[in-house]
């Protein structure tokens, strides 16, 4: 009898787990408009060609109800040319939270020419700020690719039906009995019968977890040594194009200009066809500009 009872019990454990567990595979069609936000002013005085333009996420893609693109996802392109207060720049690329980059263009369609997928912005009126944060773009898929997203677990539905199970109303009247009996007993009496509907438990859970958390941020600040000073790297790269990465976090591609803060860092540079170029990064206070040029070799 106990092994029947096994072996009927083991796949309802499994129709539990597995929808958790199950990933869904969406396809990002080429052409799908990815809504862009600018991230910082563009001075026409302070960038030059080559110079890295970043973007966030103004709005998730979705596909059949599913978030491919979430919000806030990071973007970026380039400044392909500068003349006097008119830029050039275009939108290349927006990478996703589990770090798969997609190839972004600027035109619905695939342009002819390159000089087609450029976007033109000028100053408008007197100063030297082209285009201000928070003014918006739109970027095109470059093709057809496939996305592995969290599928929604099947049980989820289910479980939101178990919270009125505590809330059953025979529980009222022993409450209200126990209320009177003696000052201290209602006060952990009323705290565990109304928990599941007023939550007056969680509140200390928090308050709880955020003192670690400051505590560990603390720690790993003053085991950095870092001071909050940053030093300019210039990142170049032949060919140009390939990723950067610094103590294993994406920071686009080359070329680009990073702000590091002072301290030990690993820069790597990964280009596809390309062996992967490492260096090891000691940024002292007052270093002021750092150069890093690589020339890449083919694998």
């Amino acid at each position: 009898m106990n092994g029947k009872r096994a072996i009927a019990v083991l796949p309802l454990m499994l129709a539990c787990a597995s929808p958790q567990l199950l990933a869904e595979r969406v396809r990002l069609a080429e052409g799908t408009p990815v809504h862009l936000r600018l991230k910082a002013d563009l001075a026409a005085d302070q960038v030059m060609e080559g110079s890295r333009v970043d973007y966030v996420v103004a709005r998730p893609v979705t596909v059949n109800g599913v978030a491919v693109i979430p919000e806030g996802a990071a973007a970026w392109g380039a400044v392909q040319s500068v003349k006097g207060k008119t830029l050039r720049i275009d939108i290349e690329r927006v990478r996703l939270p589990n770090l798969t980059v997609i190839g972004l263009r600027t035109l619905p369609e695939k342009p002819s020419r390159s000089a087609e997928g450029e976007i033109i912005v000028e100053v408008q009126g007197s100063g030297n700020i082209v285009e201000p944060a928070g003014s918006e773009f739109t970027g095109f898929v470059d093709e057809d690719v496939w996305v592995d997203v969290p599928s929604a677990p099947a049980t989820m539905e289910p479980a939101s039906a178990v919270p009125p199970a505590p809330s059953a109303a025979p529980l009222q009247p022993a409450r209200a009995i126990a209320a009177p009996a003696t000052p201290p007993a209602p006060a952990i009496a009323g705290a565990t019968v109304t928990a599941p509907a007023t939550t007056p438990a969680p509140p200390p859970a928090p308050i709880a977890s955020s003192a670690p958390a400051s505590a560990a941020a603390s720690t790993s600040a003053v085991a950095s040594g870092t001071t909050g000073e940053r030093v300019t790297v210039e990142c170049f790269s032949d060919p140009l194009g390939a990723d950067i990465v610094v103590d294993g976090d994406f920071y686009g591609s080359t070329p680009s200009i990073l702000k590091l803060l002072v301290g030990n860092h690993r820069l790597e540079y990964f280009l596809a066809g390309y062996v992967s170029y490492s260096q090891q990064l000691n940024l002292t206070p007052g270093t002021g500009l750092r150069t890093i040029r690589a020339i890449l070799e083919k694998k």
